[in-house]
């Protein structure tokens, strides 16, 4: 009685008792009975596991009123002590009973434990998601939770077209066996009058959707609306979004059509739409009147049913059609969108557009990015962008696409751009803001060229991709894969749309004969104005339109118009009579002529086309059509792409074509039967250099010519869709050089011929859908090149022994039944990886009220993207097969009364149970599978109700699937007859086989599902205690002491900024500004890979080798040097050992010795000696580190070049434990030992290259093994190379990635420098769509190499050289950082780029990219460069400059950087045209070229001093002639009496840096007002001798922008500046001593920024502070002293204060004044030497008492060290908010931990590394802070 459902155990005993009583009746049988001792011990012991167990479950199970859970266990133990009591009455001498009672035993503990495998791990499933779904009430605290997820809908989209009856027609267009004359036949691409699919939810659609659907459904009045509104108001989508509602669906069902009405279309073409969609035979019509009868005709044959025919985009003029389509049918609807009204027509419904509201959620949707790194532009900017946008979705969904993942620069440049067309509410002002996504592409030229020319095709018609390639190629020099890259370009930007039809076209073949492209209408327009913003004899492009025989002015107004255009584009309808106007147009390289009549003739001109190289005869008429004067054609000498769409080629075709240099033929749905026949002339003569030939939807062409093999250089050729092709010629060997031959759906083909053995370079064969080839020759197997061979449903197909000799086939694209043939041969073909096509296109797959469909095809299952399948009222449907089970995208599924799992689940059950009546042979087999599902039932049950609760509703589809398959199985042994002994065995192995799955499913898959729902449990328990925990906490008291951590990162705060001691201050000149700590070893931003023997060498050569005590590691540049070195001293036991003795330095070219000493010095913080001598500062070395000594140092110089050895030889003390590690391209083999590092090996290679270039989103392009494999080989194991390429090709296109091959390829030669240059060159030649970009990487060379480069000192100079501004600049640099060209520090972490504040980025560069910049600037001679860089080393002057007597150069950009022994003796130069000067020097004095005084175009000036104190000038006045000045930059210059001879009238930026500037400005006679009269910006940083502004600054009235930060000295600010009107920037942080702000401050009525942060002793706002009405934004980060006044309560505009915990305490007093103010407090405090936040080590800091909550802001540590910290008692409870944490060093700590278990995004792994034994030990975990240190043996 095992499947009782309800036992009653006598008296009722308890499941206890029960289970009590059979243990010791098994005990007590054990002793008195030996004979089942075996049985009977397994069965004590598994009692005995279980007995706690079972004994909490029934304990829990009467607390939860659950009684039923035990019942069938209760039912296994009461049938187990009936079973031993009988065993105990057995004599032992009964042989007989003994082995059947021994097998019972068994069975009884088999039983039991697939009881508690199958039936408790489903309980256990269930109750866990009991818990979850409790879990999840206490947690979100709403009431609706348990409402579920939506039931699975009934009924399915009814308006999607019904299916054929026979599924072959989808592909074939066959008709009963009989041939269809393709002259009349309509080749049916797509479902022409269905509506079409909405790829998301529109917004704001809500209201005219429901007004919409009444007037259609109830309103009888309403036969007739018309949508109107302006272009890009989303009529189309709301017209689409009306057709899928359910209720519009229900009514209409299959009866809504749904057409495009363009300019260019007439009545006929609607009516022949219809037609063809309800798939009738097409009329002959006479005339428009005829064709509206026939219309009449069919749409009262389908009535009554109600009918709703939708006319998409209407325009002015089609009034008189739409009335001639007003039929008087009942039901019978006509919905109109148009631009225009229409008011005799119908009833107007007036589309506005969208909302605020409901534009920034649009917005927001598509332009804010979904990862968390990514730039997200704060409110007011999204305000501002959407209110630009005006409502219009296609407006918002264009620009919002083009700024998604963009930097802030980018956002504010187009938010500058839209506010210049954002003036009045026109068609013409949306097409204005759409212009800025357009002028976004002009630093892609050609992309934006490739936008323009896409106006050259009609209105809302599909433009195939291969023309497109074709135009482009011959255009603009591109081939296939760069044209496909700047589709992706234009798409990526919501600027077109791409379709690919055929779902297994992939572009790693490079066929794009299925990519389409499509376009808004309103963006057709914006491409057609800009190409005609010209004069037409100016125009790079000419498109016309003739409609109705109406000429275009331009033609009749001159005898013979001559064009100059290289793009024509001429377009007519269905009247034109092809009466052409004379052109002349020598110059057009590309002809596009679209028309629609069945008969055409060629206009004349084309004869006198003499560069004409692309042809295009696009018909979009209905039947191929004839041309009275084909042989013009002949005349094309030039050539060298055709492509013909349905045109009728006459049969002399041959006989005038002379195309001796066409390369490229597509003739698609042609009449080409004839065209090759009858002709004295052959093919091969006639196309001498044909490559390239595509016949596509040829449906006459029964024989291929065997001219055509005599086409030798033929290298693709692709007849597809040719469903009247019956066989190949038999020369078709003699194509030598064919690489890719495509033959899918030729589907009458019977064979191949054998002589396609000979085509020894083919590397790609397609046979999909040839289903009349049965038999591949055996000759294919001498296709040696052979990599892929597509066979999708070529099941019938038998594969010779020979394709064993297919060594480099790498893929075989098949079916199932394809899959299994070739899997016999894949033991022979190692390399060969079969995939099995799934998806076929059946993307608008409907088939409710199909009640002749019989049966769904196996390839259903291939549809894993299907989410809504309907098969509503197909009532001969009566089973659905197994591979439905592979839809697990499926959101829905209508099958007849849309049964759910729960359904299915039952349905089994009772097939099974009916079988079992009717079918004895699987009796055992069925009855097995009957009490386990019937055991399964309740609980299952009860996980489905959960899993809706949950919204989990896949955790059950591979179940489900089984549960379908069991089905189909079930009813298959029904119908097999108990005398059919072939079949019994094959389904009851079938039978046992379902019966194993779903055990096996339940065991590991619930049993997983089970385990993390039990862990999201505890996670959600965890934020559940983490809020009851804060609710209770209250709020904190402000902290009262600051720990001592806190006061040595303000100490080294101080040391960088005030230089100031005992209250002494110190002269500038002499002190040593310290903005980083210069010998402190970089950060890792990642762990490197191939790095662990190189590791493990140099840590035993470094470490326990004594003898060496210097060593070189040597490798050509890129391979990862510095890398190693920077994690050689990450090492645990490298930091034990030398601890804070290590001292790295980067030695590039311009350093000497005393550069590195100084730099020991400062690092240190040791008062820097005035050196006399580099020996002197040697000696003075060598004292430090004796004093340093014994403790072991280790001394890196990094990129050490030749000629150095001097210098490390002089480093070379006798001092114990003293070691030294050089980095170098060159070995020094007198100084040391070399340690040669390789590149990496071909696996680690792979391995970072996979880090660096795969996306990590679902949707981006992922290359196949090989052409990743072929990429990192072409990097030659070079981690730089790796990663620059890597990077720029990371998310990119396959078309991209083929492209980026071949340039790689033509480096990959010999392994030198030079040929990494040469590789990295492809990733700058990538630039060449973004000229502007390659050309701002390349200036980056002008700069010293190692050197930070100021952010503001680029903005400088891209402002003047390409007129950028700022946010262009930085746009760049964006750019440029996201092709790891350079990388981009931030080093103030409050810096916000919402500001336009760069003072605080600086730009980084790898010396081998600086090489390559100034490789590609030198690579012309010197006198026609852009930029001329040069490098004065030792006094030694280039050769160059000292071979003429006075140089001339024309360059713009003109560097010059020198050492620290230069003389200042100058060359003579003559440099006219320099526009930006660098002078980069190290001296502390310094004499400027004579030559500069006439450089009367320089715009820019940048002095940038390297040295360690400000430099005096010896002419300093020669910079007052630079008349023309705009910008200059001063940094570590000592400046004199600055106004007495400065004339700088147009200098609108200065920038100080560093600079003695005290005496600057004093003892002048000229006012700074005069000096400088157009100064609109001043930044004075880090002057630490400046001690009052001067008054006289006050009277720069045009100053925007004034930054003064980081002048510790300065005390007070002038009393005049609220005379600054225009000010709208002011930047005072860290000015420490400044006490007050002046009460004029209140006059900037301009202000909107205004920067205090760090203003340490200011104590209080002036109460004119409240004047300043504009004010945005204000940071006050460490002004917790200051008191505010009342009076910031009108601060009426103020958005934002940024400020510490304290400040934001003193705000909220404020807040209910200021309800638009936003308080931020900041939380990462300026921690600069933790590189970005990932490592933090405060070990043996023996006096920090506590950790402030602050930590938890530092959101990327990953390593945190408190080991020996003895006096942290506790840890602070935002901890918890470190999700990047990794590992916890906490040696040697007794701290307490308060619990904190918040939720960690990425707990990867949290380890304790021990130096003791006792309770430290390494662990590793993914589970919380507080379980790890638990288990350490911690005190918690």
């Amino acid at each position: 009685m095992a499947g009782q459902v309800a036992v009653s155990a006598l008296a009722g005993a308890g499941f206890e008792i029960l289970f009590g009583d059979l243990l010791n009746m098994v005990l007590i049988a054990l002793k008195n009975n030996s004979q089942f001792k075996p049985s009977l011990e397994r069965l004590k012991n598994m009692l005995e596991e279980m007995d706690p167990f079972i004994q909490r479950i029934e304990s829990f199970n009467r607390e939860l009123d659950q009684p039923k859970q035990l019942e069938r266990l209760q039912g296994l133990m009461l049938g187990g002590k009936i079973l031993i009591q009988k065993c105990s009455k057995i004599h032992e001498y009964n042989c007989l009973k003994r082995p059947i009672y021994n097998k019972k035993l068994l069975k009884l503990e088999k039983d039991i434990r697939d009881h508690i495998n199958i039936v408790l791990q489903l309980q256990g499933v269930a109750d866990t998601k009991e818990i979850l779904v409790s879990q999840n009430w206490t947690l979100v605290g709403v009431n609706n939770v348990s409402s579920g997820v939506k039931q699975l809908s009934n009924q399915v989209s009814s308006g999607v077209t019904q299916l054929r009856d026979d599924i072959g027609k989808l592909m074939m267009s066959l008709t009963n066996g009989d041939r269809v004359d393709s002259s009349n036949c309509n080749i049916r691409l797509a479902c022409l009058c269905s509506p079409p699919l909405l790829k998301v939810d529109p917004v704001g659609f809500e209201i005219p959707l429901i007004e919409l659907s009444i007037k259609l459904l109830k309103d009888e009045i309403s036969q007739h609306i018309v949508i109107s509104a302006p272009g890009g108001c989303g009529k189309t989508t709301l017209a689409t979004a009306l057709c899928q509602l359910e209720n519009v669906k229900d009514k209409f069902k299959s009866n809504i059509f749904f057409l495009n009405v363009p300019k260019l279309r007439n009545l006929m073409v609607i009516v022949k739409n219809i037609f063809q969609h309800k798939d009738l035979q097409l009329p002959d019509f006479q005339s428009e009147e005829d064709a509206v009868n026939h219309l009449e005709r069919l749409f009262k044959q389908i009535g009554p049913d109600p009918i709703l025919l939708v006319l998409d985009d209407v325009w002015p003029g089609s009034e008189s059609f739409l009335h001639k389509l007003k039929f008087r049918i009942e039901k019978y609807k006509i919905l109109v969108t148009s631009r225009y009204e229409f008011p005799s027509f119908g009833s107007t419904y007036k589309l506005e557009t969208l909302n605020h509201a409901d534009a920034v959620t649009f917005f927001q949707r598509i332009a804010l990015p979904r990862d968390l790194q990514s730039y997200v532009p704060d409110q007011e900017i999204l305000e501002k962008m959407v209110k630009c946008c005006r409502g219009f979705p296609l407006v918002i969904s264009v620009v919002g696409k083009s700024l998604c993942g963009k930097s802030a620069a980018e956002w504010r440049k187009r938010l500058r751009e839209c506010y210049k067309a954002a003036s009045f509410f026109t068609e013409h002002e949306v097409l204005d803001c759409l212009q800025s996504s357009v002028e976004a592409l002009n630093d892609n030229v050609v992309a934006k060229e490739c936008f323009m020319d896409l106006g050259s095709f009609p209105e809302d018609q599909r433009i195939p991709g291969t023309t497109l390639i074709d135009m482009w190629a011959e255009l603009y020099n591109l081939d296939e894969d760069d044209a496909i890259a700047n589709l992706h370009e234009l798409s990526d930007r919501n600027l077109i749309e791409v379709l690919v039809t055929r779902k297994d076209a992939n572009e790693d073949d490079g066929s794009y004969n299925e990519h389409f492209v499509t376009q808004h209408d309103l963006l057709r327009e914006l491409a057609i104005r800009e190409s005609n913003s010209k004069g037409i004899e100016h125009r790079k492009r000419v498109i016309m339109e003739i409609n109705e025989n109406k000429i275009p002015e331009l033609l009749t107004e001159q005898n013979e118009l001559s064009i100059r255009a290289k793009l024509l584009c001429i377009s007519t309808d269905e009247t034109f009579s092809s009466s052409w106007p004379s052109m002349h147009a020598p110059e057009v390289e590309v002809l596009l002529l679209n028309f629609q009549t069945g008969k055409y003739s060629l206009p004349e001109f084309i004869e006198r086309m003499n560069k004409l190289k692309v042809l295009v005869l696009h018909n979009y008429g209905f039947v191929p059509a004839e041309f009275t004067n084909f042989p013009l054609l002949g005349s094309l000498s030039n050539l060298k792409r055709i492509r013909l769409e349905k045109v009728s080629i006459p049969s002399l075709f041959l006989t005038s074509m002379k195309w001796r240099k066409l390369e490229k033929m597509s003739l698609v749905m042609c009449n080409i039967g004839q065209a090759f026949n009858k002709s004295t002339n052959k093919i091969s003569d006639a196309f001498p250099k044909l490559v390239d030939l595509t016949i596509d939807y040829c449906n006459d062409l029964e024989e291929l010519p065997s001219g055509f093999c005599d086409l030798v250089l033929l290298r693709k050729l692709s007849i597809t869709n040719c469903h009247k092709l019956l066989a190949l010629p038999e020369d078709m060997g003699n194509l030598h050089d064919l690489e890719v031959l495509r033959l899918n759906s030729c589907i009458e083909l019977t064979e191949l011929p054998g002589t396609i053995g000979g085509l020894h370079k083919l590397q790609i064969l397609d046979l999909s859908d040839c289903l009349s080839v049965t038999q591949l020759p055996e000759q294919i197997g001498q296709l040696h090149n052979l990599r892929k061979l597509y066979m999708i449903e070529c099941s019938s197909c038998e594969l010779p022994s020979s394709v064993t000799n297919l060594f480099h086939l790498k893929e075989v694209i098949g079916d199932d039944e394809t899959a299994m043939s070739w899997k016999r041969f894949k033991p022979c073909l190692p390399s060969l990886m079969i995939r099995i096509h799934k998806e076929i296109n059946l993307n608008w797959l409907g088939l409710n009220s199909c009640t002749k469909l019989t049966e769904l095809l196996g390839t259903i299952g291939g549809l894993y993207k299907l989410q809504i399948l309907d098969l509503s009222d197909c009532l001969s449907v009566t089973q659905l097969l197994e591979p439905i089970e592979a839809m697990a995208g499926q959101v829905a599924v209508s099958a007849l009364a849309g049964a759910g799992f729960q359904i299915l689940f039952g349905d089994l059950l009772n097939m099974v149970a009916i079988a079992l009546k009717n079918n004895s042979q699987f009796t055992p087999s069925l009855e097995r599978l009957k009490n386990m599902l019937e055991e399964m039932d309740p609980n299952i049950q009860r996980i489905e109700s959960l899993n809706r609760e949950l919204d989990q509703p896949k955790q059950l589809e591979r179940l489900q699937g089984l549960m379908l398959g069991g089905k189909n199985l079930v009813q298959k042994c029904s119908k097999i007859h108990e005398y059919n002994c072939s079949k019994r065995p094959i389904y009851n192995k079938k039978l046992l086989k379902l019966e194993k799955d779903i055990r096996h499913h339940i065991n590991i898959v619930l049993q997983l599902q089970g385990v993390a729902d039990t862990k999201e449990i505890l996670v959600s328990q965890n934020w559940t205690l983490v809020g009851v925990n804060n609710v209770s906490s209250g709020v904190k008291q402000l902290s009262n002491q600051v720990s001592s951590a806190v006061t040595q990162i303000r100490d080294d705060i101080v040391k960088l900024g005030m230089t100031l001691s005992n209250g002494d201050r110190v002269d500038s000149s002499k002190s040593n500004i310290r903005l980083a700590d210069v010998c402190s070893p970089p950060l890792l931003k990642a762990d490197p890979v191939g790095f662990e023997i190189p590791l493990s060498d140099l840590s035993i050569k470094l470490l326990k080798d004594e003898t060496s005590q210097r060593i070189v590691l040597s490798a050509p540049g890129g391979c990862g040097k510095t890398t190693l070195a920077t994690a050689f001293c990450q090492l645990e036991n490298v930091k034990d050992k030398f601890k804070s003795n290590i001292f790295f330095l980067n030695v590039p070219k311009l350093r000497n010795l005393m550069v590195i000493v100084k730099n020991i010095f400062q690092h240190k913080d040791v008062q820097l000696p005035d050196f006399q001598s580099e020996e002197d500062a040697v000696n003075h070395l060598e004292r430090l580190f004796k004093q340093i000594g014994p403790d072991p140092m280790l001394l890196i110089l990094d990129d050490v070049w030749p000629g150095s050895e001097s210098i490390l030889h002089k480093l070379k003390f006798r001092i114990e434990n003293y070691r030294i590690l050089v980095t170098s391209r060159y070995e020094f083999p007198s100084f040391g030992s070399t340690y040669k590092l390789k590149p990496l090996n071909h696996a680690d290679a792979v391995t970072l290259f996979q880090r660096i270039a795969l996306p990590r989103d679902q949707q981006s392009y992922v290359p196949e093994q090989e052409i990743l494999e072929k990429m990192v080989k072409y990097c030659r194991g070079f981690p730089l190379v790796i990663s620059v390429v890597g990077k720029s090709l990371c998310g990119k296109s396959a078309a991209d990635w083929r492209t980026r091959i071949r340039e790689c390829s033509k480096a990959a030669s010999i392994l030198s420098q030079h040929e990494v240059l040469d590789c990295l060159q492809s990733s700058v030649e990538a630039f060449n769509d973004n000229v502007v970009a390659k050309e701002c990487f390349m200036d980056l060379g002008s700069f010293p190499e190692d050197q930070r480069i100021p952010a503001t000192t680029l903005i400088d100079m891209w402002a003047e050289l390409y007129n950028l501004d700022e946010d262009g600049v930085i746009a760049n640099l964006h750019e440029l950082s996201d092709r790891s060209l350079i990388e981009v520090l931030v080093t103030r972490k409050d810096a916000n780029e919402d500001d336009g504040s760069y003072n605080e980025h600086f730009v980084t560069q790898h010396d081998l990219l600086r090489e390559l910049a100034i490789r590609e600037s030198n690579s012309k001679g010197i006198g026609h460069r852009k930029r001329v860089i040069l490098e004065i080393n030792e006094n030694k002057i280039a050769e160059w400059l000292t071979e003429q007597i006075e140089l001339s150069i024309r360059a713009k950009l003109l560097s010059i950087s020198t050492d620290e022994t230069f003389s200042s003796s100058w060359p003579s130069m003559q440099a006219p045209d320099v526009e930006v000067l660098l002078l980069n020097f190290q001296t502390g004095k310094y004499s400027l070229p004579e030559f500069i005084e006439r450089m009367n175009m320089l715009k820019v000036l940048v002095l940038h001093n390297y040295g360690f104190v400000p430099a005096e000038f010896t002419n300093f006045p020669l910079l007052g002639s630079l008349s023309n000045l705009k910008r200059i930059r001063l940094e570590k210059v000592s400046i004199p009496l600055f106004l007495t001879s400065m004339k700088w009238r147009k200098l609108e930026k200065m920038s100080l840096v560093m600079c003695n500037i005290g005496q600057a400005f004093i003892k002048s006679t000229n006012k700074i007002s005069d000096a400088f009269p157009k100064l609109v910006d001043l930044t004075i940083d880090y002057c630490n001798d400046l001690e009052e502004l001067p008054t006289a600054f006050c009277d720069l009235v045009l100053l925007r922008k004034l930054s003064i930060t980081n002048c510790h000295m300065l005390l007070a600010l002038p009393e005049d500046m609220g005379n600054l009107h225009d000010l709208e920037i002011l930047r005072l942080n860290s000015c420490t001593e400044l006490t007050e702000l002046p009460g004029t401050i209140g006059g900037l009525h301009k202000l909107q920024i205004l920067d205090l942060s760090d203003c340490l002793s200011v104590k209080q706002l002036p109460e004119q502070i409240g004047q300043l009405h504009n004010l945005r934004k204000l940071y006050m980060i460490g002004c917790s002293s200051c008191e505010l006044p009342s009076s910031v309560t009108n601060l009426f505009h103020l958005k934002e204060v940024i400020g510490d915990e304290e400040t934001a305490m003193s705000w909220k007093r404020f807040k209910p004044c200021l309800p638009s103010l936003t308080i931020r407090v900041h939380k990462e405090i300026n921690l600069n030497w933790l590189g970005k936040n990932e490592v933090l080590r405060l070990n043996s800091c023996t006096k920090l008492t506590e950790l402030l909550d602050t930590i938890g802001g530092l959101h990327k540590l990953q390593i945190l060290d408190l080991s020996d910290c003895l006096s942290v008692t506790q840890l602070p409870e935002l901890i918890g908010q470190l999700h990047n944490l990794r590992k916890l060093y906490m040696i040697e700590c007794s701290t307490k931990l308060k619990e904190n278990k918040r939720k960690s995004s990425s707990p990867e792994k949290i380890s304790i590394n021990p130096k003791q034994p006792k309770n430290h030990f390494p662990l590793t975990f993914s589970s919380s802070l507080v379980v790890v240190l638990q288990l350490a043996g911690f005190s918690l």
